[in-house]
């Protein structure tokens, strides 16, 4: 009696076939990271970067956000502009920016992420009522990371690049 030969089971290839469209699909859109794609041009980096300021500030735009809490908690919309900042950063993280400006690029990135540890820790003094008003406008514009972005910002705008007000 010969042996049939066995059928793969099913989920293993729904599996394959899921990390090779998984593969494909990261292939075609060149979201691998920075370092796995060409640089892009001066427009395509301009573009890109509007883009996703847009995307991210169309959902939260920090100054709104404590506008509004005005006598209110503001912990919630603190939270909502961490969440955009790091959204931010990972997806301007993804990018190639062109290599003039790559430097400044990384910093603007890093910046963003510091930004929201350091929102963590404006939160919890507001939570605790250690900081409001005033106090809390006057320390979210000192913030180590805001001085950063702004700079960084200025920077590739020095280098002829228009991604939005510094």
């Amino acid at each position: 009696m010969s042996e049939l030969p066995r059928p793969t089971p099913p989920l293993l290839s729904r599996g394959v076939a899921f990390l090779i469209a998984l593969a494909l699909i990261v292939a075609a859109c060149g979201c691998g990271g920075s370092g796995n794609s060409h640089p892009l041009s001066k427009s395509q980096y301009e573009h890109k970067v509007q883009q996703i300021q847009q995307e991210v500030f169309a959902k939260v735009n920090p100054a709104t956000i404590l506008l509004g809490a005005k006598g209110g908690d503001p912990t919630t919309g603190l939270r909502a502009v961490q969440e955009a900042s790091a959204k931010e950063a990972d997806e301007l993280g993804r990018i190639t920016p062109p290599a003039e400006i790559a430097q400044v690029h990384r910093s603007l990135v890093n910046a963003l992420r510091r930004y929201g540890d350091e929102l963590r820790g404006v939160i919890a003094a507001v939570h605790n009522r250690k900081l409001k008003g005033q106090g809390l406008r006057a320390k979210l514009r000192s913030l180590p990371s805001v001085k950063t972005i702004r700079a960084a910002r200025v920077a590739i705008a020095e280098k002829g690049y228009n991604i939005g007000p510094a």
